[in-house]
């Protein structure tokens, strides 16, 4: 692969997750070659991108060959799998305005901001209606984002993303 992409995962209550971004020389989609129940992810480039597909078939054809690359792909899964356990941690312990920053940083990143409800991020961010209500408050106050006609929009995106950078 070049250039870069995030990869984003919606779990079942529709919460959207930032779960990485890759830089070129970098492979994703492995969980889906492994695991036939996994569920897919949404893969936005940042840039533009040249990415490969691989079949199953083609990937365990080349593991018979060089019995190394499983050992690599163990290898990576497990420090992915340390890094997501890590940021599921983090993300538990944030509190509610922090939580909001996040979630409403992820749907800019994916593109669907101008869509987001404030039910949609009361279930995102698991809080009530009324403290939801003050965290936007809040962050309206700090110049941070604009919320008018049930529409949010990022006011200072590099503050943003510095907030949010440090949460995780």
């Amino acid at each position: 692969m070049s250039g870069k992409i995030d990869i984003f995962k919606q779990a079942y209550n529709g919460t959207t997750i930032a779960i990485r971004s890759y830089k070129a020389y970098t492979y994703f989609g492995e969980m889906e070659l492994f695991n036939k129940d996994y569920r897919t992810v949404n893969v936005v480039a940042k840039t533009d991108c040249l990415t490969y597909e691989l079949s199953k078939d083609k990937v365990i054809e080349w593991i018979h060959q060089d019995p190394h690359l499983a050992i690599h792909f163990i290898e990576e899964l497990t420090v992915r799998l340390a890094n997501t356990s890590e940021i599921r941690l983090k993300l538990s312990l944030l509190t509610i305005k922090e939580r909001l920053l996040y979630s409403l940083l992820t749907h800019y990143q994916i593109g669907n901001l101008k869509d987001l409800t404030k039910k949609q991020l009361c279930d995102e961010v698991s809080a009530a209606i009324r403290s939801l209500n003050r965290s936007i408050a809040e962050c309206v106050e700090e110049g941070l984002i604009d919320y008018k006609h049930k529409t949010f929009n990022i006011r200072d995106l590099e503050a943003l993303e510095a907030l949010t950078c440090t949460l995780l």
